[in-house]
This record gives structure tokens, sequence and C-alpha cells, in this order.
């Protein structure tokens, strides 16, 4: 069914232009099809319908056919014991053609099957590298031999070309086209010979649009080694080794990229459908010194971020990213960002990322999400690394805020939807970091953010933060173990936070410390906190600190061993803390140990509530309104008032 955009929009501009391309690239693609077929049925289409449907006199012509058979038949076989009459009518091909000879019917026929057969080998074209008998040592060039390759299956609609084991040196780099296999054998390499890298999806030069791309495209198995063994004879200073553009169904297994230099292994631009699968990524130089570049870059179709083709906007979306590697190689240290994107624009989200069974090591950056949207990270491992998960906000002064059409926006934006379980982090910084943004009144929070039953190691206890936010809405970290860090969780600024069932062991400072705000307006403090049913085993200073909160509950805590750096500076520590907090309550935890002077300790504070807490040492409000260590009741007018059970 042809579907139309008619309610367009109001003003000329990208957006009005990307609905006239959208309409007469459906209206071009019916009228083609229909064409078609017309002219398929006319000219070229050898069997339109069957005998039943063609009548021929009072009868039908598969009838008539039937009846005249049946009388050849009789005629030929006849009384003729010799068989001399079958084998005149056997001179008669299959295309009814009469032959002189029996031979020569024969090796026509033969001919037309031949004929077939090659007919149908091109719809589906294999060639084997070796056709062309390439260099296989990466000393003279072979990426012509395989451009020749790609061009004969684009010719024949498709195909497979295989590169057998060798080190095939690439002076320039290849497209590869629609409904096309590259399958290179475990030890082929492809050697770069020249500025720049390897394989993109097409001309970049074609003016595709959305996902109108070369598609249906594999490349499985060898390496892409970016040579910089030789980078004195091949000198360059950045290399994009794949680059996708506007491409649909997209599959990249079991490829190594080596030693990726300034930019990314793999450029992701305005495609869909892709699949990243058994990779490995190891190495990176940066002879640029640029910051945040990634080795799988994901990002709109925008000028800056690719040159050639249509900049029409086109997101990228329903990546799936799993069971790749990511590491230092031999010759270099390991990636600034693995997976992610340095740059976006106002409104525009790319979306539905799927990041699981990936194992990073000893690079700065895992993931980092820059205005994603709905993104699931799952059962990675992350080792030896600054941050390990990103989720990264736009601030309103940064030219990523610029609309579709590069107007300023001024307006901050954050990411969305994203779902972190599973995960093993071990050496880290920060681990799952989310950092909203503000400019001039406007707040990019990141928004709906779960992060749930990982594993976190911090090892250094000096630095390890497992999870740091910062302007967040609807948070949710539940079922994680947290230990031998500096700070289990630290929050700011942050809306609708619910922390449940975590564990969290040997921390140096605290296990939950929520931050004073630095922000203006709504930010200014963090409200709705809700911490119920952690266990903590081991702090330098308080177990549960929240301060700069409104509307809170900690309940149900049980809190071992804290304050156990005893600091003599005149501060009283212990269990759960508020401090300089309004509207909410302390209630039913537990805190045991040695060294804690309280229990619960509301300092500082209005409208809260502490009631019916246990363990060692004291419970007390202090410098409070309308606050008590007692508990809610309602008076004759229904209205709730506290009642203190201190006398």
């Amino acid at each position: 069914m042809l579907r139309l955009q008619k309610n367009r929009s109001l003003t000329l501009g990208q957006s009005y232009r990307r609905e006239d391309i959208d309409n007469d690239t459906k209206i071009e693609y019916e009228f083609n099809r229909l064409s078609d077929m017309q002219d398929f049925h006319k000219k070229r289409e050898a069997i339109a319908h069957d005998s039943k449907q063609i009548k021929y006199g009072n009868t039908t012509v598969e009838k008539m056919l039937y009846y005249q058979l049946e009388r050849i038949r009789g005629l030929v076989q006849g009384i003729d014991t010799t068989g001399s009459r079958e084998v005149t009518d056997s001179r008669v091909s299959a295309d009814g053609k009469i032959h002189g000879l029996l031979s020569e019917r024969l090796l026509h026929d033969f001919n037309e099957t031949n004929i077939d057969i090659k007919r149908v080998e091109n719809q589906l074209v294999e060639i084997n590298l070796d056709e062309y008998n390439p260099d296989k040592t990466g000393k003279t060039d072979a990426s012509r031999d395989v451009q020749h390759a790609l061009n004969r299956i684009k010719d024949a609609g498709g195909g497979i070309l295989y590169i057998p084991s060798g080190v095939y040196l690439c002076t320039g780099r290849m497209y590869i086209y629609s409904n096309t296999t590259v399958k290179m054998e475990d030890n082929t390499v492809m050697l770069r010979g020249h500025a720049q890298g390897f394989f993109d999806n097409g001309d970049p030069l074609d003016e595709r649009v959305v996902y109108e791309g070369e598609h249906n495209i594999k490349i499985i198995g060898g390496t892409l080694d970016n040579n910089i063994e030789q980078m004195d004879k091949y000198p360059t200073t950045h290399v994009n080794m794949l680059n996708l553009r506007h491409a649909d169904n997209i599959t990249i297994d079991g490829v190594k990229f080596k030693n990726s230099i300034s930019h990314h292994c793999i450029d992701i631009n305005g495609t869909r459908n892709l699949l990243i699968q058994n990779c490995i990524f190891e190495g990176y130089i940066n002879p640029l010194n640029e910051t945040d570049k990634e080795a799988i870059q994901i990002g709109s179709y925008y000028a800056g971020g690719i040159n050639g083709g249509v900049y029409d906007g086109t997101i990228s979306k329903d990546i799936i990213i799993k069971y790749n590697k990511f590491r230092p190689s031999a010759l270099a240290p390991g990636f600034d960002v693995c997976i992610g994107n340095h740059s976006a624009k106002h409104n525009i989200w790319q979306n539905n990322f799927e990041i699981s069974n990936n194992d990073f090591r000893e690079c700065h950056s895992g993931v980092r999400s820059f205005k994603f949207k709905n993104v699931r990270i799952i059962d990675n491992v992350f080792q030896e690394m600054v941050y390990p998960v990103r989720i990264s906000a736009v601030g309103g002064e940064y030219q990523s805020a610029n609309d579709h059409n590069g107007i300023p926006s001024g307006k901050s934006q954050g990411a969305l939807e994203h779902v972190i379980r599973g995960n093993y982090f071990r050496n880290f910084n920060v681990a799952v970091a989310s950092f909203g943004r503000y400019y001039r009144g406007s707040f990019g929070y990141n928004e709906h953010i779960t992060i749930t039953d990982n594993y976190f190691i911090g090892e250094d206890w000096n630095k390890a933060m497992p999870i740091s936010i910062e302007l967040t809405r609807d948070l949710h970290i539940s079922n994680n173990i947290m230990t031998d860090c500096f700070r289990a969780i630290q929050v700011m600024s942050t809306h609708y936070m619910y922390v449940k069932n975590n564990h969290m062991t040997n921390v140096k400072t605290e296990g939950m410390y929520i931050k004073t705000s630095k922000y203006p307006g709504e930010a200014n403090e963090s409200t709705h906190i809700h911490v119920t049913g952690n266990t903590l085993d081991g702090s330098g200073k308080n177990g549960i600190f929240l301060q700069n909160a409104n509307m809170f509950s900690i309940k149900g805590n049980d809190v071992t061993n804290t304050n156990t750096d005893e600091i003599s500076d005149g501060s009283k520590r212990g269990g759960v803390k508020a401090f300089e907090c309004d509207n909410g309550i302390i209630s039913e935890n537990q805190v045991y140990g040695k060294s804690q002077v309280f229990v619960a300790n509301a300092d500082v504070v209005k409208n809260v509530t502490v009631f019916n807490n246990a363990g060692d040492g004291e419970v007390t409000v202090t410098n409070a309104t309308n606050s008590v260590v007692g508990y809610n009741q309602v008076d004759k007018n229904g209205n709730i008032v506290p009642f203190e059970t201190v006398k």
C-alpha cells in the first residue's frame, strides 16, 4: 500500500525537503514497479497463463493438447516394431525445431542446458580471489583484484567473494555493493598501503537517502591491519577502516580490526539493522591528539560526521554489538572510547542498541552513550578502565545542541531509556556514570536509567566509584554488589531515584552519598529519593549519608561497621544520616558495629520523622523544624502531625 506524507511541514527547510524526497521516492518506486510488471508481462514473461485459461474453439488449449498428444503417440507407436518412427519423432527438440539427425537434436538440447546453467550461476556469483593469482606476501597491490571481483558480483546482482589465507596489500579503498558477502579465512590479512582505510558500502558520492544505500552485505573473518609498522612508508594521520552510509542489513562477523589510527574502526552513519559480532578491536594510536574517538562510532548522516552522500540526518538504529573484544595490541594501547558517539543534533536520538557479552579491557571508556535512546548494556565484562559505561547529555552551549539545519537551540538534552544489567566491572575510576547538563536555565537530564544485577570490584580504594550520578531523572539502582571502592553510590541533583537491595562492602568513605547541588532552580536539590533494603558492611565514614534532599525515605537497611576511620574532626559519624534535608522518613534500619556514634541522625532538617530504628548507638534529631524521633499520626481534623516518643 502506498502511503505518502500528506501533513507536510509548514516552512521550507530540511524537514520539508526530506518529506519531498520520501514522497518522490515512494511514488517513483511504485510507478516503476507497476511499469516493470506490465513490461515483463507483455514482452518477457515466458509463461503468463496456463493452458486451462485459454479457450480454443469450444474447448480449452489444455484439452486440445492432450487430445493431439494422444493421437501422435498412437501414430508413432502404431504397429512399428523397429522403432524407426519413434526415432524420427525424437529428432524434434524441446523448443519445437526439427533436426536432420537425432545426434543434432541431442547436441542442441545439451547446449541449451549449458546456457541455462551459466545463467543460474550468474545469479549468485562465487569468486575465489585465487582466480587473479594475487600477491599474498603484502609486497604488491591486491586491492585492484578485490575491487574487480566485487564489481563482477555487483553486475551479477549478488554473490560471495572468498579471500584465502595470505597478506594482501591494499593501495586503495574498496567498495562493496548490495547482496555481497566477503568471506576471509582466519589467516587472511588486508594490509593498509595508502593513507586511508579498507571498505565502504558503495561509492561515497552516490546520492542515497534514508536507508537506501548498499545493503544486505556481510564481511566475515580475516584481519584489517592499519600497518603502523610501516607508517613511514605509508604515512597518515587518521583512518576510518570501514565506513557504512545509509546502509541496511549489514553483518560484520569475526573480523579483527588492528591498530586504529586517530578515528574509527567502524564509522556508522545513518544505518539500521546492523550486527557486529565475534570481532576483535585491538590497539589505538592518536597522531591527531583528538578526544573521545570511538572504535565503533554510531551517528546520524550529517556533514562533519562523514564525507560524501546526502546529509539528510538519517539516524542509526536497530544495532546489535555482541561477543566482541576491545583491548590493546602488541604495539598500541587501548581505545579512548570503544563504542559510542561524540556529536548529536537537537531533538534527535540514535535509537535501539543492544551491547551484550563483550569483553572490554585496558581502554579509557567502554560504552559512551551521547544522547542515545533505548540502549541495553547486558552481560559484558569491563576491566582496567576509567569509565566503563558513561551516559552523557548535550549542553545547550554545545555545537551538538544545534538543530538539523545547524541553528543553535541553546537547549540541553540528555540520553533516554538505558538498562545496564548483569555486567562485571573490575578496576575502574567510575564504572557507571550518568552526567546530565545544564545551560542557562535549560536542564538536560538523562532519564529512565536502570542499573541492576551488576558486580563491581573497585580494587583502588582511593578512587573507584561503582556508580556516580548527576542531573538524572527516574533512576533505578538495584541488586548490585559493590566492593573495595572509595564510595559505592554518589548522587547529585537527581529526581525520582530508587536504591534497593544493593550490597556494599569495604568502602573507604560512604556506601551511599548525596552531594550538595551546584545547580540552580529545580536541580538545586535531589528529590524523591528512596533507599530501601540495602546492606553495607564496612565504611570509613557514614553508611548512608543524604544531604540537600527533599522528599526521601531511608527504610529497612542493614548497616554494619561504619566510621572505621574514626576521624577526629569533631563530627559524629555512624549508620544513617540526613543533613539539610526536608520531608522524609528514616525508619526500620539496623546499625551495628564497634565505632559508630549513631544509628540514625537527622540534623538541620524539616518535616522529618525518625522511627523504629535498631542497633548500637544513638538516634537523634537536631536543629530541626517539625521533626521528631517518633511517628506520624492524624489529628481530629485529618491532618498529619508528628508524635514524639523521646521525652
